[in-house]
């Protein structure tokens, strides 16, 4: 199963990875919004795990974009933020986010989440 990880943050993609080295999975990274919707469409992930504070582009307009494209649009996304304000996330609920998850988020929460969500859509 491929994974996108779409993060400014070095630290937390390779936490991301660190997090999902199982063999399970083949990981991709992108560091901006516009550099993971490129790679989103390209290499066809079957999740995107899209941080929502990023310069440039926030993860919010990458979602947005992610979801209106028809090439994009099923893939299943799960934010990560360390905002916890309640709008933020029912913003990306509404745009049509998988899931939220706030950082720091501990290991087995992040796993479970992404194989919540890899499970749920493979139904």
């Amino acid at each position: 199963m491929k994974v996108l990880i779409i993060d400014d943050s070095k630290i937390q993609q390779k936490l991301a990875s660190i997090y999902l080295n199982s063999g399970e999975y083949t990981l991709i990274t992108a560091d901006s919004g516009s550099e993971g919707i490129s790679k989103a469409g390209t290499d066809k992930p079957g999740l995107v795990i899209l941080d929502v504070e990023m310069p440039g582009m926030d993860g919010l307009a990458t979602l947005k974009i992610l979801k209106s494209n028809p090439a994009t649009s099923s893939i299943p996304v799960l934010m990560c933020s360390s905002i916890k304000r309640q709008e933020v996330i029912n913003t990306a609920m509404g745009l049509g986010a998988a899931g939220f998850i706030t950082k720091p988020h501990g290991f087995k929460n992040f796993t479970a989440r992404v194989r919540e969500i890899f499970n749920r859509d493979s139904v």
